[in-house]
C-alpha cells in the first residue's frame, strides 16, 4: 500500500535535500517520487546524500508542473510550515497517514472485488507535497491540493529542512500502516519478560542462598523476602537478567560447597 503513496517535490533548490528526501522515503517504504521543476540537478551530492537511495532518485519522474504530477491522483495533501487560509480543516501528520491509508483501502477493497475484469484501473495513488526550501507551496499550488497538513513545530522555531518534513511524514504513514497490519517488534529471546513459575524459582533460589550465606534467618525469612519481591518486580525481569542472577546464585552455592 505504501508504494500508492507518491512524494512530490516541487522546484527543489538543493540537491542535498533531493538526496536527503530520497533516503528519508525509502526508510519508511516509500518508493514513487516526484520532481516538479527542479531547480538543482540530480547530482553527486544528492546521491551522496539519499545514502543508499539514490534508485529512488534516478528513477524519479520529472514533471514541468504540479498538475501533471498529480494528473492521476485522487487524494492530495500540501504541506506548510502555517495555515494558509485553505478551506477546510487542518490537519496533523498522524490524521493525514490515516486517512490516506482509509482511502487506499478502500480503494483496493474494490479493485479486489473487480479483479477478474482485465480491464480493471491501475492501483489509486495518493499524493503528498513539499513546496520550495525557501518559499513552501504557493496559493495556486495548495489550490490543488485536498487539504492542507502542517508539522505542529515549537511556535518559537518552526523551521524544518526538506529531509526532516519528509522523514516526519513518511514515518507516519509507515506507522499507520504497520498498526493497521497489527504489526509488533518481534521481541529477542533474551529480552522476553521472565514468566511467573521462572521468577517464584528465582525466589525461591535466593531464599536458599541467603539461608545458606546467614543473611536470612529461617524462622522469619518473610520481612525481608517480601521486600525481595517488590524491589525485582518493579524491575520486570527479561529472562536473560533473571539467568544470570540464577548464575549468580548458582556460583555461590558451589563456592559454599568448598
Amino acid at each position: 500500500m505504501l508504494e500508492q503513496v507518491r512524494v512530490v517535490l516541487v522546484e527543489t533548490s538543493h540537491p542535498g535535500n533531493l538526496g536527503a528526501a530520497a533516503r528519508a522515503m525509502k526508510t519508511m517504504g516509500l518508493s514513487d517520487l516526484v520532481l516538479v521543476s527542479p531547480s538543482c540537478e540530480i547530482n553527486a551530492e544528492a546521491i551522496a546524500r539519499a545514502s543508499g537511495a539514490g534508485e529512488l532518485l534516478t528513477r524519479a519522474t520529472i514533471v514541468p508542473t504540479l498538475a501533471e504530477a498529480l494528473h492521476d491522483t485522487t487524494l492530495v495533501f500540501g504541506s506548510s510550515a502555517r495555515a494558509r487560509g485553505m478551506s477546510g480543516r487542518l490537519h496533523m501528520p498522524r490524521e493525514m497517514a490515516q486517512e490516506m491509508l482509509q482511502t487506499l483501502s478502500a480503494a483496493n477493497a474494490t479493485s479486489v472485488v473487480s479483479s477478474a475484469d482485465t480491464d480493471a484501473a491501475p492501483a489509486e495513488k495518493v499524493a503528498l507535497v513539499f513546496g520550495p526550501e525557501r518559499t513552501g507551496l504557493n496559493n495556486d499550488d495548495l489550490a490543488l491540493c485536498h487539504s492542507q497538513v502542517m508539522v505542529p513545530c515549537n511556535p518559537d522555531y518552526s523551521s524544518l529542512n526538506l529531509g526532516a518534513a519528509v522523514q516526519i511524514f513518511c514515518y507516519e504513514l509507515r506507522s499507520s500502516w504497520l498498526a493497521s497490519q497489527n504489526f509488533q517488534l518481534e521481541q529477542q529471546v533474551e529480552d522476553r519478560p521472565a514468566t511467573g513459575e521462572q521468577v517464584e524459582m528465582f525466589y525461591a533460589h535466593l531464599q536458599q542462598t541467603l539461608e545458606q550465606i546467614e543473611f536470612l534467618d529461617p524462622g522469619n525469612p518473610r520481612k525481608l523476602m517480601d521486600r525481595m519481591r517488590r524491589f525485582y518486580q518493579r524491575a520486570r525481569l527479561e529472562q536473560m537478567e533473571l539467568n544470570i542472577f540464577r548464575g549468580i546464585l548458582t556460583a555461590v552455592n558451589k563456592k559454599l560447597k568448598g
